[in-house]
């Protein structure tokens, strides 16, 4: 019984990861319309998203597999840029915004990175795991959500395969 159990949780966790990587699941709707403020005093607006990919995470300094992550965004982001994806950070550190600053430099972050407020997170359905990666196609609905740790070649496979779409 426990083995069924184990595999049953198993196969939960991995049945997100699977689909972003052989594109399966979605589309979970639209995205929110939002005007999120990034942390160089600049906004993106929904309306600067017609036609793009965007890969939306929601993260913290704190969080070990947020860490784990965020270099495999930032190579997606130094690499599909030019082809049309916008990555976006959005941190949940709430009043360590010092320590968020500390982090970017280190980890040398260049994507853009706003504030996972209360509002944000609702709107996109109320996000209470961190990590969680949303991923919305050039039309503007959101093709896949996972929460938790976001396994590299899944998420690189759905990058490709959503920006190859038009």
């Amino acid at each position: 019984m426990l083995q069924v159990a184990l595999l049953a949780w198993i196969g939960w966790r991995l049945a997100p990861q699977v689909g972003v990587w052989v594109g399966l699941g979605g589309p979970h709707g639209p995205a929110p319309a939002l005007a999120i403020e990034t942390r160089d005093r600049g906004w993106i607006a929904d309306s600067e998203l017609d036609d793009r990919v965007v890969l939306v995470i929601f993260w913290a300094t704190w969080c070990l597999p947020c860490r784990v992550e965020m270099p495999v965004f930032q190579d997606l982001h130094e690499r599909y840029a030019d082809e049309g994806l916008l990555v976006l950070g959005l941190a949940a550190d709430g009043d360590r915004e010092s320590e968020v600053e500390v982090f970017l430099d280190e980890m040398e972050i260049t994507f853009p990175i706003g504030t996972a407020s209360g509002e944000v997170r609702a709107a996109f359905g109320g996000v209470d795991v961190l990590p969680t990666t949303i991923l919305i196609d050039r039309q503007g609905q959101i093709r896949h959500r996972v929460k938790g740790l976001m396994a590299p070649p899944a998420i690189r496979a759905a990058v490709r395969r959503l920006l190859e779409r038009r």
